[in-house]
């Protein structure tokens, strides 16, 4: 953030040094009077201080807008915003309600603001749109035309002019552009004037930016985390999550049972076929059992071929629906596996356990495991036999 603490501090630099000189104008016809450059700059400063501190693009856009209104001529402000479609989106207006139901939330193609930014005057960074060059059959982005008196001075702004500032990040990405219309004296503005509109313009990029990175970096969390806990061939959550949610729900008071699941014949699938067809068919197992359980179980994978589920129990949900899921997860255990490299077929052994007050949620978890074995003691006897 140093970089663009200090582009900016060289942009109100250039801004101070406009007001002051006297270099002249762009594509303005007359002097206008500019606020005060204290005040035009403490504004500047003020929406700086919100780009930096907000990480909502939404209100910092608002803020952008409402400081153009503020420190400039022009009584309307329009930020659109391009989206990952490429169409741009009206996100923040400022300065008429009349404007505000017309134009938020509406979309153009980005081509189709591209054609006409390049075919606008060049005002230094800006683009103006004379109502000169327009005709009744030309493409246009206005959809809301401001009531406004038409003078046949040459310095005055028409209901049909526009003034574009493209929004555009430092790796040159068009990020957007900011529209403003209706200038309160109604001429066209002074090159003091196109010099601030330009400073806005680069806060509202930089915010632009500000926010794609902060989600970028949430991302980036989000991902660490998810992958800190969960499985990463079967997507299921993996042991470090198991034990930290049956932690917190023996914690807090409420009931909870645990199903251990353990696969039969696992083993012969990775002997004979090989460890990938090994995974194809954890994979689908693991799918099976999600598909078996409530969305607020939590299904695991412990490690190998070794899974659980906790489920909080609560009134109409008690030990019997840890059978009952024993069983669901059995015959789906049970069904044969069609992969790239062949079927397989595997069984499962499963037992369950209740959360018993005075005990951990790890003595929970030894119970069921235990249960577990004691089920595949049992079935590998009904097979010997």
């Amino acid at each position: 953030m140093s970089g663009l603490r200090a582009r900016i501090g060289g942009l109100i630099s250039s801004f101070a040094g406009v007001v002051a000189g006297s270099a002249p104008r762009v594509g303005a016809p007359r002097e206008h009077v500019v606020p005060e450059e204290v005040v035009a700059l403490r504004v500047l400063q003020q929406v700086t201080q919100r780009v930096h501190a907000s990480l909502d693009l939404t209100e910092t856009l608002d803020a952008v807008a409402r400081g153009v209104l503020e420190a400039t001529v022009f009584s309307l402000v329009v930020i659109n915003l391009r989206r990952p479609s490429g169409d741009l989106e009206v996100v923040s207006v400022e300065g008429s309600d009349d404007a505000r139901a017309a134009l938020l939330g509406t979309s153009e193609p980005g081509g189709k603001w591209l054609q006409i930014l390049a075919g606008s005057d060049k005002w230094g960074a800006l683009r103006f749109s004379d109502h000169r060059a327009w005709s009744p059959d030309e493409d246009t982005l206005l959809s809301w035309v401001p009531d406004i008196l038409v003078s046949e001075e040459p310095d005055a702004w028409h209901p049909m002019d526009a003034l574009f500032a493209p929004l555009v990040a430092p790796t040159g990405e068009f990020l957007g552009a900011l529209s403003v219309d209706v200038p309160r004296d109604g001429r066209r503005p002074s090159r003091e004037q196109c010099a601030l509109l330009e400073l806005f313009a680069e806060h509202a990029a930089i915010a632009i930016e500000h926010a794609r990175m902060t989600a970028a970096l949430e991302r980036s969390r989000d991902e660490m985390t998810h992958a800190a806990q969960h499985d990463p061939l079967t997507g299921l959550a993996n042991r470090a999550l198991l034990m930290e949610r049956g932690a917190v729900a023996v914690a807090g008071g409420g009931g909870v049972g645990v199903v251990v699941v353990d696969l039969d014949g696992f083993k012969a699938v990775n002997d004979t076929s090989g460890h990938r067809a090994g995974d194809d068919v954890l994979r689908v197992l693991a799918a099976r059992m999600r598909a078996c359980a409530r969305a607020e179980d939590l299904v695991a994978r412990m490690g190998g071929d070794e899974f659980a589920v906790v489920v909080p129990l609560s009134e109409g949900v008690g030990p019997g629906a840890l059978e009952a899921l024993a069983d669901r997860l059995r015959r789906a255990c049970a069904e044969p596996v069609a992969g790239d490299r062949g079927g397989h077929q595997v069984g499962a052994s499963v037992g369950t356990a209740v959360f018993q007050v005075g005990s951990s949620f790890e003595e929970t978890l030894a119970a069921a495991d235990g249960a577990m074995f004691t089920d595949k003691r049992f079935r590998r006897g009904v097979h010997a036999h």
